[in-house]
């Protein structure tokens, strides 16, 4: 999503830098880069697997990379796209540098907390997102089911940002009926997933 967004943006004459986690090149989630990324604009700190899930990786929890790009790169604008280490540095690095900061929320932690089975933690948890975005400018998040949740537990400036969807790389032009009949008997609906299964998901 990062990437897709960071390529947007660029189209539209933005610039865009990108802090996160340093991956090792072929263990790289994609597109980390995209082929419009010109070398340098993704900038890869320390980071270390996530226990339960080592396909991604957590940041350490240093401040000097973050507050260093900052100052180097003085960006208009501050995209804190996680709650977490590097979205806690990103919006510290802007609240000291006087850079207006956006955040983005996409993941109802409090109910994992409940899914994984500790429940009690979850009013502690939405007391830390209250809190963390509401010193954002705005909160760009992609339903208005989100919208509702942030508003119920207090964030105050929560605004839908939709999902895109790529209409070149995903256009109807592009179908091949022999693939589909490889895959599914003739239906008038065949529904492909995407993505990981857990039982939070459900």
């Amino acid at each position: 999503v990062t990437a897709l967004s960071a390529d947007g943006l660029r189209r539209r004459g933005w610039s865009v830098r990108i802090v996160g986690p340093r991956y090792a090149t072929h263990a790289a989630p994609a597109p980390v880069m995209t082929s419009s990324d010109p070398a340098g604009e993704y900038v890869g700190i320390p980071s270390v697997p996530i226990p339960f899930y080592p396909e991604l990786r957590m940041a350490l929890p240093t401040s000097r990379t973050v507050d260093d790009e900052v100052r180097a790169y003085r960006p208009d604008i501050v995209h804190a796209a996680t709650e977490f280490v590097i979205g806690h540095r990103g919006r510290e690095a802007a609240r000291r540098a006087g850079i207006p900061l956006v955040t983005s929320y996409h993941t109802n932690f409090g109910q994992y907390a409940a899914a994984y089975g500790i429940a009690a933690l979850t009013h502690l948890v939405e007391r830390y997102l209250r809190g963390f975005h509401n010193t954002a400018q705005a909160t760009l998040t992609p339903s208005e089911a989100s919208c509702r949740h942030l508003a119920a537990i207090g964030v105050a400036r929560a605004q839908r940002w939709g999902c895109g969807v790529d209409l070149e790389r995903f256009s109807p032009t592009h179908r091949d009926p022999m693939s589909r009949a490889d895959v599914a008997e003739p239906r008038p609906l065949t529904l492909l997933y995407v993505g990981r299964l857990a039982d939070r998901k459900s």
